[in-house]
């Protein structure tokens, strides 16, 4: 799978073709800011990417659909999406064409027919990528299927990852899961996976799905008969809450428990009435209202009574005292002649004449006739006030026998009542009962299921233990040791820093390492200086590119390259803007890299081909006949006149 043809649509159809060579090293080159970098967004997004990483700019702005067109072993494709800041709703919108050789289409064609799902499907199925499904030691983490997508971290270079020394491969550092998915799925594009195993491991993962898929039915019946053994027992509890069922009544399984129920099921709740509030408490009512008011009454008159006591006692005391002070007149004779209006003592004249003897004498009389009288009715008036006493006793004992009698009646009222709600609950619990026998489910029996799982289980364990990891990772190490080999070989090619050491790929860290028999290891990233990192980026690129072809593995067979040359020649060094390159140790090394990339890319015999993207312009034959096109005063990949036109 190579690509023949990037093809850019205009928003009135126009179009913009940019065509390589299979099989050969394809160079663009030319300014910054002509479009250069997009190239790799462009491929990645119409080989099905989720992400639309096209930088804000011209290419955004001015494309309305991006295709590429691509050389299979056997006839053609075209892969065209839409722009998804122009489209809405078109983010995994495809047009996919398939034949011998397919036509670029018009922009008046460009229909979506698929979708970026099924498109992975189809370009797995092309380039064949078996139905493997990884599964990691232990199940420390979810299996996972080998798809397309895993294919492309071996196809790009861009420009921010040419010359890391933190990481080797493209999207590895986007987040833990991508950079997992590198070190899980590599074994099998690397081939220490054989068919056989992967026929053993595509029925594994048959026998897995077949085990899961009955393990969910049972679990999904058994928690219909969990929930119904659980509706049976809370009907028993229920009806044992209103004394429909016996305390001590404990059945042993569903199929008991609906016998219990069932026996329920037919009872007759026995309707027992409550007296209401009858006549004779409303008798007993007005007994104690017509009780109540000749208490009142009484308690007046002994009120009474008792004030009217209190007032004689007073007059008594009083009177017998007046009494005493005026007996003393008896000492003078009746008929004594006395001058009242002199002072008795003194002679003095008095202004006011005293009272006679007489006078006098009457009044003492008339008081002590008084006295008397109140004597003689003290002890009828006490006799009166224990009447009243007696009377108000009496009554208030009636009372409460009248009131003993209402709360009687009271609380047999309360009993019939709550003798009603107990019959009102047996009946909804009865309701509930008879519902749900009417409705039951049938349980079914699950014993033929539960064989079958375990005979999947066994099954299962069998063909795990015949795939022996340890012939994986025999084949594993020994792919490993080709690559370090042929890495190994070509740094001398190179003459890289470190060349007379053996590098070695560490696939459990996705990193190289610098190995001497008599010195430290050396991890790439401790070697310094971005030529080193651009020198191990290719080395593990081309490496492991040139076994995939050879070892006929399911792997797009393009490499695209940006801006390789920015560690040795940074733009601004291109003084008069032709991007050419004087001789110095710095162009030598330069030169080695792009000889290298030449060599490795003929050597393949047109199995591999690589797309250089970069500033710079070598003064060397091969380099000069493999540019494409040069994006230079005013030519770039987005036509300045697509930017004039406003629509």
């Amino acid at each position: 799978m190579q690509i023949i043809d990037i093809i850019l649509y205009s928003r009135s159809g126009e179009q913009r073709i940019l065509s390589f060579d299979t099989g050969k090293v394809n160079i663009i080159t030319g300014d910054s800011k002509t479009g250069k970098t997009a190239i790799i967004d462009i491929v990645d997004y119409c080989l099905g990417s989720s992400d639309f990483k096209v930088a804000e700019g011209v290419v955004r702005e001015y494309v309305w659909w991006y295709a590429v067109r691509y050389q299979l072993k056997q006839g053609q494709i075209l892969i065209a999406r839409p722009n998804p800041i122009k489209y809405q709703n078109s983010a995994s919108s495809v047009y996919f064409i398939q034949g011998d050789v397919v036509s670029i289409p018009i922009f008046e064609e460009l229909k979506p027919n698929i979708n970026t799902e099924n498109l992975l499907q189809k370009l797995a199925n092309i380039i064949g990528i078996d139905e493997y499904t990884h599964q990691a030691e232990m199940y420390t983490r979810p299996e996972m299927n080998v798809t397309f997508k895993h294919s492309r971290f071996y196809c790009f270079q861009p420009q921010t990852d040419i010359d890391q020394r933190d990481f080797l491969f493209y999207h590895q550092k986007k987040d833990i899961w991508t950079e997992q998915s590198i070190k899980d799925t590599l074994p099998y594009f690397l081939g220490a996976i054989d068919t056989e195993s992967i026929k053993f491991v595509r029925q594994l993962a048959e026998k897995k799905r077949n085990f899961n898929r009955l393990e969910r039915e049972l679990k999904e019946a058994q928690s219909i008969v969990d929930k119904t053994i659980g509706q049976v027992f809370d009907l028993i509890n229920e009806a044992k809450q209103v004394s429909l069922i016996q305390l001590n009544e404990f059945p042993k399984d569903r199929e008991e428990g609906l016998k219990i129920l069932q026996a329920v099921s037919t009872q007759d709740i026995l309707q027992e009435k409550a007296d209401a509030e009858n006549e004779v408490l409303s008798s007993l009512q007005s007994q104690r209202f017509e009780k109540n008011k000749e208490l009142d009454v009484i308690r007046q008159a002994i009120q009474s009574t008792e004030d009217y006591q209190r007032e004689t006692q007073g007059y008594e005391s009083e009177g017998t005292y007046q009494a005493l002070r005026l007996e003393s007149i008896n000492i003078y004779p009746i008929n004594t002649e006395v001058d009242n209006s002199v002072c008795p003592l003194c002679d003095s004249k008095l202004e006011n004449t005293v009272p006679k003897i007489e006078q006098i004498k009457k009044s003492l009389i008339g008081l002590q006739a008084n006295l008397q009288i109140t004597k003689r009715e003290k002890p009828k008036l006490k006799q009166y006030l224990d009447n009243l006493y007696k009377q108000q006793s009496e009554l208030k004992n009636q009372n409460r026998e009248i009131e003993k009698s209402i709360n009687a009646i009271y609380k047999e009222n309360e009993q019939a009542k709550r003798l009603k709600d107990l019959n009102i609950r047996k009946g909804r619990v009865l309701g509930r009962i008879s519902l749900y026998l009417e409705s039951k489910i049938e349980v079914a029996d699950y014993s033929e299921t539960r064989h079958k799982l375990t005979l999947l289980k066994n099954e299962i364990e069998a063909l795990s233990n015949q795939l022996n990891s340890e012939d994986k990772e025999d084949k594993l190490a020994s792919i490993l040791d080709q690559l370090s080999l042929q890495m190994t070989t070509w740094a001398k090619e190179l003459e890289l820093e470190f060349k007379d050491r053996t590098i070695k790929f560490d696939i459990k860290k996705l990193t190289l390492y610098i190995i001497s028999a008599d010195k430290p290891r050396i991890r790439f990233d401790q070697t310094g200086s971005g030529e080193n990192w651009v020198a191990y980026h290719l080395l593990i690129h081309f490496a492991l590119h040139k076994y995939f072809v050879l070892n006929k593995r399911p792997t797009p067979n393009f490499l695209i390259i940006d801006q390789m040359s920015q560690a040795y020649f940074p733009p601004e060094k291109d003084i008069n803007g032709t991007g050419e390159i004087e001789q110095s140790e710095d162009d030598k090394a330069i030169n080695r890299l792009f000889d290298f990339i030449f060599k490795r890319t003929n050597e393949l015999e047109g199995k591999l081909q690589t797309i250089i993207i970069d500033h710079a312009k070598l003064k060397d034959e091969k380099f000069e006949g493999a540019i494409k096109e040069e994006w230079r005063n005013g030519k770039k990949l987005v036509p300045v006149k697509w930017t004039e036109i406003h629509y």
